[in-house]
């Protein structure tokens, strides 16, 4: 199944394991529909919002691995609008072009600021993906669990196999399809076994 796996520093995994976190801002989305499951890797970094209760959360074994996932139920797209220049502000849009205020109850849910947001658009869009169902694993996985989306199916595979493909087993023909290191953003995956 064609999944998410989505990098985020230290200090935002801890927000999001918190449950404060539910909307997660970033300059692109996915080209799937929603719902879609999102794979969270915990980027390295030293940064934390100073809340010790995260260990509770990844017990200290989250960096560099995947923690959690979630399923984005919705993407929103926050863009700059206004009637004339000088009232020209962040709105969420919707489909039909309304603009809706980005409001402190959105921010919050962001755990953002406006101007946080502003600046990080830098005067193009910004997408906000919503986090539902929430799962943090108790043992966080390793990256190599993950491979990246498109590798045939091992029926597929072998029927290529006898149609003239040269590769000589199939765990070697996985090999360039393995994730060996997190995306600098985000990337289309599939977890072993789910394709």
């Amino acid at each position: 199944m064609k999944s998410v796996l989505i990098s985020i520093q230290p200090k935002w995994c801890e927000l999001i394991a918190s449950g404060k976190k539910t909307v997660e801002v970033r300059k692109t989305k996915p080209k799937l529909p929603t719902p879609f499951k999102c794979y969270i890797y915990e980027s390295s970094g030293n940064h934390r919002v100073g809340n010790e209760n995260f260990n509770v959360y990844l017990k200290g074994k989250g960096r560099k691995k995947v923690i959690g996932e979630f399923v984005c139920d919705e993407v929103d797209r926050i863009a700059h609008c206004g009637t004339c220049n000088n009232d020209i502000r962040l709105k969420i849009v919707d489909n039909n072009l309304y603009c809706k205020e980005l409001d402190y109850v959105y921010l919050n849910k962001c755990q953002l600021s406006y101007f946080d947001i502003n600046e990080y658009s830098n005067g193009g869009d910004v997408y906000g993906w919503h986090i539902t169902n929430l799962i943090i694993y108790d043992e966080p996985k390793e990256l190599s669990e993950f491979q990246k989306y498109g590798a045939l199916s091992y029926d597929d595979w072998l029927y290529g196999l006898y149609n003239g493909s040269s590769e000589s087993s199939y765990e070697k023909y996985l090999i360039p399809f393995k994730v060996s290191r997190p995306p600098q953003s985000w990337c289309y995956v599939e977890k072993e076994g789910e394709g």
